[in-house]
């Protein structure tokens, strides 16, 4: 339970972005990828969703519980709450679930947050990431949920951003956004628009996004048996199963930490990763039967892109290493490294 799940996963390459179908869509309906439109709407710096565009007059009724496990995680236990509480819009709720720390710091953090408005802390004994999870939506009061691994954080304007989606889009059982990695390596991680292939071809959405409460208890909930990771890649399948879309919000609205040890580092070892992959395909065969060709389809031609990319890339090294500022360079680089070896 030390992070959550494999985010990130394989990709496959993105079409219909930023492009509309079908005629012009309204005002309220940019910066999100609408299923009902076909269409990848905005971009980053669009217009957010606001309350004028859902007819909403109190933004701090967002009608969401935001839902923190935590495993010997105490020190970075008061950054997740603290996003949490400092959205725009602000949450319904907070429940912080500790799943049986030991660690002192960490007893000490949940301690702490005992009594804070707007917070309520449950304690478990240890059974799993994806058990915690449950155990705190299962105790929210809120009609959307969002699990934020105590390791993580969401930007200010998460729920401003996501839960107007969800509610303009009822076929969408939930919302991820793009993804603003930190730690060990900064970077940002695109939201890929969802479609069902997309998803069976790699875990397009992170861990952390807006879930409908009633499509998380339709479905039963993470697979509390899935201790090792993917117990988030297979609770989006299993939604796509039951007949629900996603929308993706292409803003780094997600903050998800990078360090040794994590879960996501486990999972992507690569004597970790095709076991998990293939009891994945295997727990979903029929879904994974319905969409074979155009998964495999899909990554070869995202197989052939990095390959075009890899050997474009060799082609223009090559052709400056042969260059007269190629060769000066090499013979800088020997120079150097003659002298470091005295």
């Amino acid at each position: 339970t030390s992070k959550s799940s494999c985010a990130r996963g394989s990709s496959l390459p993105i079409v219909g972005e930023r492009t509309t179908t079908g005629g012009a869509l309204p005002p309220e309906a940019s910066s999100c990828w609408l299923p009902s439109s076909g269409s990848f709407v905005g971009s980053g710096g669009g217009p957010a969703l606001s309350c004028e565009a859902t007819g909403e007059d109190d933004v701090s009724a967002s009608r969401t519980t935001v839902v923190v496990p935590v495993y010997d995680l105490g020190a970075y236990l008061e950054e997740a709450v603290g996003s949490a509480l400092a959205q725009t819009w602000p949450p319904e709720e907070i429940v912080v679930v500790d799943d049986g720390s030991t660690d002192r710091r960490t007893i000490a953090a949940v301690d702490a947050l005992v009594g804070r408005p707007g917070v309520r802390v449950l304690r478990t004994a240890n059974h799993g990431l994806a058990s915690a999870r449950n155990h705190g939506i299962a105790h929210a009061r809120s009609e959307y949920v969002v699990p934020l691994d105590a390791d993580d954080r969401l930007m200010p304007r998460f729920l401003e951003r996501t839960v107007p989606v969800l509610d303009l889009e009822p076929r969408a059982g939930f919302v991820y956004t793009s993804v603003r990695a930190f730690g060990a390596r900064d970077e940002d991680w695109p939201a890929q628009p969802f479609s069902v292939e997309r998803l069976l071809a790699g875990n397009i959405a992170p861990a952390t996004g807006l879930i409908r409460r009633a499509t998380w208890e339709a479905v039963g909930g993470y697979d509390a048996t899935l201790r090792e990771g993917f117990e988030d890649w297979d609770l989006w399948i299993r939604l796509a199963e039951a007949g629900w879309s996603a929308v993706a919000v292409p803003e780094p609205l997600f903050c998800y930490r990078q360090r040794s040890g994590s879960m996501l580092a486990h999972c992507d070892a690569p004597e970790v990763r095709p076991r998990l992959v293939r009891a994945l395909v295997e727990r979903h065969r029929e879904l994974y039967g319905e969409h074979l060709v155009s998964v495999v389809t899909g990554l070869n031609e995202s197989l052939f892109r990095m390959d075009h990319a890899e050997r474009a890339a060799r082609s223009r090294l090559r052709a400056f290493e042969e260059s007269r500022m190629g060769r000066l360079a090499g013979w800088v680089w020997r120079v150097r490294a003659a002298l470091g070896a005295r």
